[in-house]
């Protein structure tokens, strides 16, 4: 199984497992070896190495850092590069919140639906509605911010709207990155 986690790139150096990340990629498909600046991506790769097994990853950069947006031309230039790559799942933690972005995401994602790529995507950090997690083919998560669930419990259930949505408590533990840090998982 390949996975794809499209974000601001993986430190290879925090995994237990780096040799599962087999191609690190920008958006645009150009190769990339410089440091990694974030933790986001790093930690949805140490989530899945506690999670899951069998996997391979495909790091696929589309942000230095989350100081500056995403133009929807990179997203979608990101989830096309996924169908090229053979990619099972893709891990999106970013989205959009203009419902125009529609026009060029709607058909990307029924293409990647009737290629039977699983899509897990995030809300925006407000809880506001993103595209592509509103649409009902794609798996949105949302971090439990009031802290209703154990640290690392997660929740599936079904929105009329948003279709199947996971919960999750994301406070797990140190993932050696300096400090305690409060995980985004998918």
């Amino acid at each position: 199984m390949r996975i794809a986690i499209i974000d601001e790139g993986i430190d290879r150096s925090k995994l237990k497992y780096p040799q599962r990340v087999v191609k690190q990629i920008t958006w645009d498909g150009q190769p990339f070896a410089d440091k990694v600046n974030g933790r986001h991506a790093t930690c949805c790769a140490c989530i899945l190495e506690d999670y899951a097994a069998g996997y391979e990853l495909v790091d696929i950069r589309i942000a230095e850092n989350w100081n500056h947006s995403v133009s929807i031309k990179k997203m979608a230039a990101a989830l096309e590069l996924c169908i090229k790559e053979h990619i099972d799942i893709i891990c999106l933690s970013i989205g959009t919140t203009f419902l125009s972005d529609g026009t060029i995401l709607t058909p990307l994602i029924k293409k990647l639906s009737v290629l039977k790529i699983k899509i897990v995507s995030a809300l925006s950090n407000k809880g506001y509605m993103t595209l592509p997690a509103a649409y009902k083919n794609v798996i949105c998560a949302v971090q439990d911010w009031k802290g209703q669930l154990a640290p690392g419990e997660c929740r599936r259930f079904f929105h009329s709207i948003l279709g199947e949505v996971v919960v999750a408590n994301t406070r797990l533990h140190s993932l050696k990155l300096g400090k305690e840090i409060v995980l985004h998982r998918l």
